[in-house]
């Protein structure tokens, strides 16, 4: 199945409906709903927020592989490219009627780390609000990708389904997986995201994310979901704490 890479640059307007408020509470472990929370806090956190969707210059790439998946060796093949492969059983789980995978990079550019480093030093709680911010709005874009790399392949086979992304530092997906998934894509061409020896990127505020591609239903673990701590291992998450109890069981 042939599809054109999607790529480029995301709007402010596209992710706006996509950022969630209460994200941002819950990275600065806090509750907007709690009666605590003062006017002057919430309206610092809604100007700081219009602030880092200014700053943000979203950028990114995509691009589709055919996939050899062995879910019971937790081993993951990228058909084309024999030498690459990758280990991990939560992943392989996964992707496990999945046939093909999207690869995403994302960014929110220099220019907003920049920020939110001049804010930490001058300025240590609007830092570590934008801070907050930039992560959900990181977060608002990889939902936005997902969607429309969901609706450009539905639009060519309605029978096909899509897993939950998955990064590289997920369950036993190791970072050291990032190098390999980047040079797939040409992240650091196509996005100028860099990834140190360290497994580090630059910009701070940048993800990669596998996606898969299944022409079988599938389980209601694997699919898309609102509630993505739901679908992860790391059960004492300090940033679960902004569920609900509905939510943590």
């Amino acid at each position: 199945m042939n599809r054109n890479n999607l790529e480029g640059f995301i709007t402010v307007e596209s992710i706006e409906s996509y950022v969630n408020k209460d994200d941002i509470y819950r990275y600065l472990n806090a509750r907007s709903s709690e009666s605590t929370q003062s006017e002057y806090w919430t309206k610092m956190v809604d100007e700081i927020l219009k602030e880092c969707l200014q700053y943000a210059k979203p950028t990114y790439t995509s691009e589709t592989f055919e996939i050899e998946n062995d879910a019971g060796k937790g081993a993951l093949k990228i058909a084309m490219h024999p030498n690459l492969s990758f280990k991990s059983y939560d992943l392989t789980g996964l992707l496990d009627k999945s046939d093909q995978i999207h690869v995403v990079g994302v960014t929110l550019g220099l220019f907003l780390d920049r920020k939110i480093h001049y804010y930490m030093r001058s300025d240590a709680t609007k830092g570590v609000i934008l801070d907050a911010c930039a992560s959900v709005v990181i977060e608002a874009c990889c939902d936005y990708i997902q969607d429309r790399l969901t609706e450009r392949d539905l639009n060519q086979n309605v029978n096909l389904y899509h897993t939950n992304r998955y990064s590289p530092g997920y369950g036993d997906l190791g970072l050291d997986t990032i190098k390999p998934l980047s040079g797939l894509i040409q992240m650091t061409k196509k996005t100028g995201i860099h990834v140190s020896e360290h497994f580090l990127m630059q910009p701070q505020k940048s993800v990669i994310f596998i996606m898969g591609v299944s022409k079988i239903p599938l389980k209601e673990a694997t699919l898309i979901c609102e509630h993505k701590c739901l679908q992860c291992q790391l059960k004492s998450c300090q940033y679960r704490e902004g569920l609900t109890n509905e939510f943590k069981k």
